[in-house]
């Protein structure tokens, strides 16, 4: 997930890099072949939610003809088998996808340091991602989020001015995926 543009990788139209939190550093790409998608299906995109862990499920379900992969002589997995929304392009089962939370990670130059004690507010500093449904929030320090295009276009790469100690973005991934619209203050009961 998410190409380094210093070791050749390219990420646009995406946003970010590998160990940044925008979209080209945490989207992954696949590619599934089956004599069991319809004509329909063929060649489609499929832009639903799924992660990682899903893979696994996934493919376990098709090995055993489709019998429950959380059956009680295995231990609970943590993905869903998403073989049916793959093959026929409907909702995927997974509603979030938790990228992020790194509270060891270091905070910003203008930040204390994480407090010795734990509270109940929100410490909007501390590394963190969540993508719930179109809707994708960052806080902290979220990694070099600029757009590099790849060396043979002859372009410099394209670094937003973020306001200096904001902490928290806002995103609609479904209606911008290349992250250049921030939200955060449009919609506070989301963030």
């Amino acid at each position: 997930n998410g190409g380094l543009p210093a070791h050749g990788g390219n990420n646009l139209p995406l946003r970010g890099e590998k160990k940044s939190l925008y979209e080209g550093g945490v989207r992954g790409l696949a590619f599934v072949h089956s004599p069991d998608f319809s004509e329909d299906m063929k060649g489609t995109v499929y832009t639903e939610l799924m992660h990682i862990t899903d893979w696994f499920p996934t493919l376990l379900g098709l090995a055993s003809d489709g019998s429950d992969s959380n059956s009680e002589e295995s231990k609970p997995l943590d993905g869903f088998d998403q073989w049916e929304s793959i093959s026929t392009g409907t909702a995927s089962l997974r509603k979030a996808i938790l990228l992020n939370i790194d509270p060891l990670q270091p905070p910003p130059q203008n930040k204390d340091p994480l407090p010795d004690e734990w509270t109940e507010e929100y410490d909007t500093s501390i590394m963190d991602a969540i993508r719930v449904g179109d809707w994708k929030l960052l806080t902290g320090n979220p990694g070099v989020g600029i757009w590099t295009p790849g060396p043979e276009s002859g372009q410099e790469p394209v670094n937003p001015s973020d306001s200096p100690g904001k902490f928290v973005w806002l995103f609609n991934i479904a209606e911008d995926p290349n992250e250049t619209a921030y939200f955060s203050e449009e919609n506070p009961e989301i963030s």
